[in-house]
């Protein structure tokens, strides 16, 4: 009985995390995946030389920390809070979903979030994915 609540725990785990992550921006721009994961890891707040403001989504975050670092969420708002205090970094501004995400994205410039399923009207940059 425990195996079979273990074997649970773990699909009902690994089913909560998206397939891709969609990184998006209201502009067209070259980028590569070691430069978003610096990016969204806070190492960098730079894409191809130009400053960017980071845009968190609560609903796919777990699928960003694990697409992108193989790491939980928790230890990638770890990362954020270290890079905040060691190089005064700023937090990402963090939103709910997919929607109010592609809308933030979408009216101010030179913002870059990311979603987990795939938008309609907007530039993808980039797509971590399995």
């Amino acid at each position: 009985m425990k195996l079979i609540l273990l074997h649970f725990f773990i699909f009902l785990g690994t089913s909560l995390i998206a397939d891709k992550i969609y990184v998006i921006a209201n502009e067209d721009i070259q980028t590569s995946r070691d430069e978003l994961k610096r990016f969204f890891s806070a190492k960098s707040d730079y894409i191809n030389g130009q400053k960017f403001k980071r845009i968190s989504n609560a609903e796919a975050l777990e699928s960003l920390a694990e697409l992108a670092f193989s790491i939980n969420e928790k230890k990638l708002s770890k990362k954020w809070i270290k890079q905040n205090f060691r190089k005064g970094t700023p937090f990402p501004t963090s939103l709910k979903n997919n929607e109010k995400t592609i809308e933030w994205v979408k009216n101010h410039k030179k913002t870059i979030g990311f979603v987990d399923t795939k938008p309609k009207n907007i530039v993808v940059i980039y797509t971590f994915g399995k």
